[in-house]
């Protein structure tokens, strides 16, 4: 059974599968709606399944790499 709220869980969450993780991912995503003031359903994936969202913040290089490795699509 997957328990959280869509956007801001993982595949594997979503699939009933969260692994530790997961909280990771959210985490990823709150700072990332924090920094654009869009929710996760308003943001894009590329065709890898990456989460689009630089063009709608000023972040640093750095910051934006941690964020992108935080709500990576493949976890590992």
């Amino acid at each position: 059974v997957a328990i959280g709220t869509p956007g801001y869980m993982p595949t594997e969450q979503g699939r009933g599968r969260p692994r530790p993780n997961s909280d990771i991912y959210a985490l990823g995503m709150i700072g990332i709606q924090a920094l654009t003031g869009r929710s996760p359903s308003e943001l894009l994936e590329d065709a890898d399944g990456e989460i689009i969202w630089q063009h709608y913040a000023d972040v640093s290089p750095r910051l934006a790499n941690i964020l992108n490795q935080m709500v990576r699509y493949h976890f590992k």
